[in-house]
């Protein structure tokens, strides 16, 4: 076989591993799916590169550091999916504050589009309310002294 030949094999070899493991990629398999196609795309770029008749030793170094860079990249790739996936939690917990401060701002434009005769009637209302809660919250303070003085009362009748 010619070399010219064996180059137009290795190039097609390696060409067709190499889509074969970039669509195992992008297709998010497990990476002992890709890892063969990329290795055999791989073997055959460094023989073209260096020649059929390179000592094997070289060719795996090649490899083993190819290897590395790919746990590298796929390691990064993995940090920035977590990161992205934190950035839309933050994003939907701004939104959940954006609408609770709109709600806020509707309120408080109801609240400042009042008349002063709604205004005047609201304050009315709720200084009623106050006062019922005010009598009542005296009488029962009163109650409660009345008991504690005729509870004294009767320890110093005892005593004596």
């Amino acid at each position: 076989m010619s070399r010219r030949r064996r180059e137009v094999i290795l190039i097609a070899v390696g060409v067709l591993s190499g889509a074969a493991a970039l669509a195992a990629t992008s297709l998010e398999l497990p990476s002992y799916v890709s890892l063969p196609y990329a290795a055999v795309a791989m073997v055959c770029l460094i023989w073209l590169d260096h020649g059929v008749r390179e000592p094997p030793a070289r060719a795996s170094d090649l490899i083993a550091a190819r290897e590395k860079r790919i746990d590298e990249l796929t390691r990064s790739l993995k940090e920035s999916a977590t990161l992205a996936s934190e950035l839309e939690a933050d994003i939907a917990a701004g939104q959940g504050r954006a609408a609770a401060i709109r709600a806020q701002i509707e309120r408080d434009t109801e609240l400042a589009a009042l008349t002063k005769e709604q205004a005047a009637a609201m304050q009315n209302a709720l200084s009623e309310a106050l006062g019922a809660s005010e009598r009542r919250a005296l009488r029962q303070d009163v109650l409660v002294n009345l008991l504690f003085f005729a509870a004294g009362i009767g320890v110093s009748l005892m005593i004596r």
